[in-house]
């Protein structure tokens, strides 16, 4: 009983915790949908046999799991674990495996989110809580112990008061409750595709499966590392904005005096000479826009750069700047710079290998400490502007 309202008391906390702050301000990229596989070990903290270590009960274990990451700080999953366990008996000091799985429904916390109130952060930390059932099959322990108790010339004193020495063992119940807490650490490496190391600890309830044999059976604890793969919202493209022509002002002509008159001879004819108005030297710019981390645009982006290309070989005197930028509202200024930085050399390098010189290419970036745009997605962009010389 203590123990279970240890783990409703822990669950009713985080969960509070995310209550409050979900009432900041949700922003367009969420609610989305996950889903993921894990690998890893588990073990039965009190499983093992008389005279041994946790390390023999070490067994593999796998998880598959989805679910919806409805705002930047709150989630929900379905979470099943299973494979193989490993129990001691700890009276003949030997070891049997059994089938088990688990499956709960979990609450997920992002603890980063909660305290910086970001979007999109490539690196988050989740506090984990759920509630669901315990399946255990195999019967190895029952016939090994049966022949245990066939030559035994004694009877452990815990077995004398309701349990029949000389009757077979049955499972009674397979199936217990079970509790889980937990903590996970996950990093995005791409828009859509993540990795995460995730340990938790699950109480389970009294299934009488081996009642007799350990008495006790209701720790497990679980390290998995997983691969998580995110759609919905936060894998929708940053539309492109509309960008107006550059409007050209008319050239302003100026007026031309005419010729002095020689006095006393006769004023000639005015002759009228033809104002010459050098052209305008042509100009030409593209902006790139990227999804969040990614230093690599979209197909539809990209042909911006082909445009910008073609132009620059019809006009073969032009030089052209390409500027990065990062968005304010996610990441760091650390991370900024790189980003930023990134995106222009890849955006300089494609255009040159596409037959633009590097003579003609001048590169800078300014991380997140420009914002050329008023909204934040549109920052995470390259600015290439050409002009004839």
């Amino acid at each position: 009983m203590k123990i279970k309202t240890l783990f409703c008391s822990a669950f009713a906390l985080f969960a509070g915790f995310a209550l409050q702050a979900n009432a900041e301000e949700i922003t367009k990229s969420y609610p989305y949908g996950f889903i993921g596989a894990q690998g890893g070990v588990q073990l039965v903290t009190n499983g093992y046999a008389r005279e041994h270590s946790f390390g023999d009960v070490i067994t593999p274990v796998g998880s598959l799991y989805g679910g919806v990451q409805w705002t930047p700080v709150l989630g929900t999953r379905l979470h099943l674990n299973g494979w193989k366990g490993r129990e001691g008996y700890k009276e003949i000091g030997k070891y049997y495996d059994f089938t088990y799985g688990t499956l709960t429904a979990d609450l997920m916390v992002n603890v980063v989110n909660m305290f910086t109130h970001r979007d999109n952060n490539a690196f988050n930390v989740f506090l984990i809580g759920g509630f669901g059932g315990n399946l255990v099959s195999g019967d190895d322990w029952a016939n090994d112990y049966n022949e245990y108790l066939a030559a035994a010339e004694y009877r452990p004193s815990h077995f004398v008061n309701g349990f029949d020495a000389d009757a077979d063992l049955n499972v009674k119940n397979r199936i217990a409750h079970a509790e889980k807490l937990g903590v996970a650490l996950d990093y995005a490496f791409a828009r859509n595709w993540s990795v995460n190391l995730e340990v938790d600890g699950v109480h389970y309830g009294y299934h009488d499966y081996v009642p007799e044999v350990n008495m006790s059976k209701d720790w497990q604890v679980l390290a998995q590392l997983g691969l998580t793969y995110r759609f919905g919202k936060c894998a929708a493209p940053v539309p492109a904005p509309v960008i107006p022509a550059p409007v050209q002002e008319p050239v302003k002509e100026e007026p031309v005096a005419p010729a002095p008159v020689e006095k006393p001879a006769p004023a000639p004819e005015p002759v009228k000479e033809e104002v010459v108005v050098p052209a305008k030297k042509e100009e030409k710019k593209i902006v790139v826009f990227y999804a969040c981390a990614i230093t690599d645009g979209e197909a539809s982006e990209i042909a911006k750069v082909d445009e910008m290309v073609q132009w620059m070989k019809n006009h073969p005197t032009s030089v052209a700047t390409v500027k990065g930028y990062a968005d304010k509202g996610t990441g760091n200024p650390t991370i900024n710079v790189g980003y930023a930085k990134n995106r222009a050399e890849k955006i300089a390098a494609m255009m040159n290998d596409k037959g633009i010189a590097s003579s003609r290419l001048t590169t800078t970036s300014y991380g997140d400490t420009v914002q050329p745009f008023a909204e934040n997605d549109k920052n995470r962009c390259v600015i290439v502007e050409a002009v004839e010389k």
